[in-house]
């Protein structure tokens, strides 16, 4: 048997509960998940070296390559600028070729057998024999070129900015472009690339950590700390800059200037360690205040609407559900 009053008494509670839902779930929750991969769920590495190798200290590497167990790399500075293929055991350089002395040497990338040479002002990409390091044809753009890594029929190209340039890789032309975002915010001064199944690994114009961008979304996903790599008393000059992989083998670093180059692997850390949060800033503040203010609010929706209303009525004698007609059910 449910009195109309009753029915009217579970009508209302009903409201305030939906009400008080309502309230929890309109309050945003900081740090929402997107990409698949929560902007709290990036993961940590740091890099743990396998072995060290001696590298030309006198390079200012630009870009690193390994194509069939070979390893190639590409050189700056006007004047300076070469493409070079190093033993990976010791290295030495094997072979080089110089780039013209007005030409400031860049990313590299293998597209078949061809080496892809990017350069910084000039506008134009180099092709490459692999075989035999002759110069078969060049590619022209506009803007700076910085890092670029092939992936499929795609080459992913920086320009020193947070936006990556997908190229076809027959021909060079523009297919779209790719932002790419660490936390929801743009990563500026993306640098050498280099293309790891469905990844990008990036380095970043002075710091001391590889970005794992997605090649899909541009989101970061991972980040590994090389800090641990540097030289003592390194230059400013003397930044991260050279990845390269080779698979079953591992993944291969080094900068500009080193004396050596590092083969090592990602080993995990904890989720944002206390090392490596900045402080909040300002939009961060307010999302969390009004986050907090709606749980409070829903709280007290619930508290003083529901049994605070329950406990009135009562002090003053009324009955709630108020005493009324009864009904069974099923009767008019």
């Amino acid at each position: 048997m449910i009195t109309g009053g009753s029915v009217t008494f579970l009508r209302n509670h009903a409201l305030i509960l939906a009400a008080t839902l309502l309230l929890m779930v309109a309050a945003p929750l900081p740090n929402a998940a997107s990409d698949g991969h929560p902007l709290t769920g990036v993961d940590y590495y740091e890099f743990e070296v396998n072995q060290t190798i001696a590298h030309d200290d006198s390079a200012f590497t630009q870009g690193l390559a390994i194509h069939e167990g070979r390893m190639y790399e590409s050189t700056g500075m006007f004047g300076q600028s070469e493409l070079r293929e190093i033993d990976m055991e010791t290295g030495e350089v094997l072979r080089f070729i110089s780039l013209n002395e007005s030409e400031f040497g860049e990313g590299l990338a293998v597209v078949g057998d061809e080496l892809i040479q990017l350069t910084w002002k000039a506008g134009v990409a180099h092709r490459y024999s692999i075989e035999t390091f002759e110069e078969v044809g060049n590619y022209t753009y506009e803007g700076e070129g910085w890092g670029l890594c092939a992936k499929g029929e795609l080459l992913y190209m920086s320009n020193g900015t947070s936006t990556l340039t997908l190229r076809n890789s027959t021909d060079f032309t523009v297919v779209r472009e790719l932002n790419v975002t660490l936390d929801g915010e743009p990563l500026d001064r993306l640098n050498e690339l280099e293309c790891v199944g469905g990844m990008i690994y990036a380095n970043v114009w002075y710091d001391d950590s590889i970005y794992l961008i997605s090649s899909d979304s541009g989101a970061v996903w991972d980040v590994v700390d090389c800090s641990a790599l540097f030289p003592e008393e390194a230059e400013s000059n003397q930044v991260l800059n050279g990845i390269a992989y080779e698979p079953d083998v591992g993944l291969y670093v080094t900068g500009k200037y080193w004396q050596v180059m590092y083969e090592g692997s990602m080993r995990e850390v904890a989720n944002d360690p206390a090392e490596w949060q900045e402080p909040l800033d300002d939009d961060e503040v307010a999302g969390w205040l009004i986050f907090l203010i709606g749980l409070i609010a829903a709280a007290l929706t619930y508290l003083l609407w529901g049994k605070g209303f329950d406990s009135l009525t009562k002090s003053r004698g009324v009955h709630n559900p108020p005493d009324g007609t009864v009904y069974s059910e099923g009767e008019e």
